[in-house]
């Protein structure tokens, strides 16, 4: 292995698997595959085996919109600036972006935006960005696709519309371009741009000229509908056993090369493509434990601080607002967390019966605590995890280094002590919350 590069993590089953004619368990098998591949025994770790079959519990998703985006580069002739040699010409172009204009009215083009938007923001909301792409839960998919159905369908409902009204935008645009086009023209004439070249009194057909020049690349109304599209790609993830069926029968084509060619560079080459493969395999998965775990900590991390900033400016006290947001938060989590962690799903728990209670009889200490708690644990993590969060929680009580963190996530008692949850929770909070009572944090899973 390199100098300075780190150990890859990889898996290939959740107990054993067959490496040749050899059936070995997880921790053989890797360092067998380390020493095919020429690296070192500690380059190739094995991850929880668990995350193997977390990986079938949702799928990878993406949307593509297609339309036609009726803008085009705006140019200089555009507002009438006429360089005054080549030189000039390309300074200016050097220096100024003059953006786009505009081939419809320019609030319908904001609609369609906003829907696009909308569509991507929802996607990222029920996902998670992994190095596959955007992965929904098996629990959020049908929620996801419902919410991205209603958007779809208004997309097309305003392309719709565009067709229908199509001469009334396409006349509101031609009217705007006939007004900047007259003072095109008489920017031109001020500024002697066409002394000795046409007679000031030809600025009607040197405006219609402009306006024809400016709607040249307006489609006819059928060619733009026709370009209206909305696709949704889901694929499932490839499990351990398929990743190992690949490799090996990439391992068959190297050995039948290796056998027609015989020459080393090939050889090296080939296995060269190998080693990317498994590389790649392995860095996928442990970019996705990395990543499902980073992103829901780091919500929960920022919604911790968001609380405890709002005690102390409430003098002890959440706001509504403050409250919303963590029981949203609750929600949140319940909904993305699909792996087994119940040490964080009882401080949910503990979270929702807290907002539940009215303010007048809610404990400050109870609440402070309960986000402490939460905060802490979570930066920890996105500590280990390289993910370094950009705020600071030393203020409200969360240090910002490690080595501190780990002394208080490891004797941090629970706090809550409720004997039962109020009207309105529901068993599965109740189950969480008996479970919660009694422990102590510090039994947390490490990703490897």
């Amino acid at each position: 292995m390199a100098q300075g590069s780190k150990p890859v993590a990889t898996e290939w089953s959740i107990e054993a698997f067959e490496f040749g004619q050899l059936k070995l368990g997880a921790a053989d098998a890797a360092a067998a595959l380390a020493e095919e591949i020429g690296e070192a025994a500690s380059a190739v770790q094995v991850v929880d085996p668990r995350w193997g079959t977390y990986l079938q519990q949702g799928v990878t998703v993406g949307i593509t919109i297609n339309r036609w985006r009726a803008e085009v580069s705006m140019s200089m002739a555009d507002l009438g600036i006429e360089p005054s040699d080549a030189e000039e010409r390309r300074a200016l172009a050097r220096l100024l972006h003059l953006g786009s204009r505009y081939l419809l009215p320019r609030e319908v083009i904001k609609k369609l935006n906003r829907l696009d938007n909308r569509a991507r923001y929802i996607l990222k909301t029920y996902s998670y960005q992994t190095f596959w792409g955007y992965w929904v839960p098996v629990k959020r998919y049908a929620e996801w696709k419902r919410a991205d159905e209603q958007i779809e369908q208004a997309y097309f409902l305003l392309a719709d519309e565009i067709y229908e009204r199509w001469d009334e935008y396409r006349a509101q645009v031609e009217a705007d371009y006939y007004k900047l086009g007259r003072q095109v023209w008489n920017r031109l004439i001020r500024n002697g741009s066409l002394d000795g070249v046409l007679p000031e009194n030809y600025s009607a057909p040197w405006v219609a000229t402009f306006v024809e020049r400016c709607l040249l690349r307006m489609p006819t109304r059928e060619q733009a509908r026709a370009q209206f599209g909305w696709t949704r790609t889901v694929k499932f993830l490839p499990m351990a056993e398929q990743l190992e069926r690949d490799r090996l029968a990439a391992q068959t084509e190297r050995m039948a090369a290796e056998a027609k060619f015989k020459a080393q560079a090939e050889s090296e080459m080939l296995l060269d493509v190998q080693k990317t493969q498994i590389r790649e395999q392995a860095e996928g998965l442990a970019g996705f434990v990395a990543s499902v775990q980073a992103q829901i900590r780091a919500q929960i991390y920022d919604a911790a601080l968001n609380g405890l900033e709002a005690l102390e400016k409430g003098a002890g006290r959440l706001d509504r607002n403050t409250t919303r947001g963590l029981k949203n938060l609750v929600r949140t989590v319940e909904g993305m967390v699909f792996w087994d962690e119940p040490e964080l799903m009882s401080r949910m728990a503990d979270l929702q019966y807290l907002t539940n209670v009215p303010s007048e009889r809610r404990s400050e200490s109870d609440v402070r605590s309960a986000l402490q708690a939460l905060g802490r644990e979570s930066r920890l993590m996105l500590l280990e995890l390289d993910r370094k969060p950009e705020r600071s929680g030393r203020a409200v009580g969360i240090p910002d280094d490690l080595p501190i963190l780990e002394g208080l996530v490891a004797r941090a008692p629970r706090q809550v002590k409720s004997e039962a949850p109020i009207r309105g929770t529901d068993g599965a909070t109740a189950d969480f919350l008996s479970r919660a009572r009694g422990r102590r944090t510090g039994n947390r899973e490490g990703l490897l």
